[in-house]
């Protein structure tokens, strides 16, 4: 079982974490935690496509220096942008038999309904214009995300309408949406806790 986490978290930070894995030992199962370059205040360097191929080395590593088989990846807010993506094009997504999708919410509408619409429009103006130039990896001013350094690139992942981070939006087309699941296909759970503060 290997819980990838979401923005600002990591390994131990997430409260249910050690009951998850006392479950899985329980099980026969083991249990792993994993350290990202996006974890903690990383994300804001890192993207969803280098997240895929951290986890690669992961369950990599874990098939053959320890011989397992099977996995199941389980997300955690964007850590299920992580799980998705995985799904549709990990290099060893054959052998995970299973995803739950633990509080999948959407940064770009965290980010609309958090930040002055004009200023918003500004960065994300500001971030394209970057890209444009081809400086996606600049950095961005300070009061474009209050918790971590973000270059233009995540910016715009997270803001941007169908970037690579925005895949739990509300009003993304149907048939967008139903794309963005083409080649899944080990089962997979969305779970919302009780008291997420992001979901009404």
């Amino acid at each position: 079982v290997v819980l990838v986490p979401g923005l600002g978290d990591g390994p131990m930070s997430l409260p249910y974490a050690s009951g998850l894995a006392e479950v899985a030992k329980n099980k026969g199962h083991t249990f792993v935690q994993v350290h990202l370059s996006s974890t903690y205040t990383g994300y804001g360097t890192s993207s969803i496509s280098q997240d895929v191929e951290e986890l690669d080395r992961l369950l990599g590593y874990l098939v053959e220096q320890h011989g397992r088989e099977r996995f199941f990846l389980v997300g955690h807010s964007t850590g299920c942008q992580d799980a998705l993506t995985y799904a549709r094009r990990g290099r060893y997504r054959e052998r995970v038999v299973g995803y739950v999708l633990q509080s999948a919410v959407s940064d770009r509408e965290f980010m609309e309904s958090s930040m002055d619409a004009e200023k918003r429009t500004h960065l994300l103006q500001h971030a394209q214009a970057l890209v444009d130039q081809g400086k996606g990896e600049e950095m961005m001013p300070r009061e474009s995300d209050p918790m971590a350094a973000i270059t233009a690139n995540r910016f715009l992942s997270f803001g941007r309408a169908r970037g690579e981070d925005d895949i739990f939006s509300g009003d993304l087309p149907d048939a967008y949406v139903q794309s963005l699941y083409d080649g899944v296909k080990a089962p997979m759970l969305m779970v919302h806790s009780g008291a997420d503060e992001f979901v009404p």
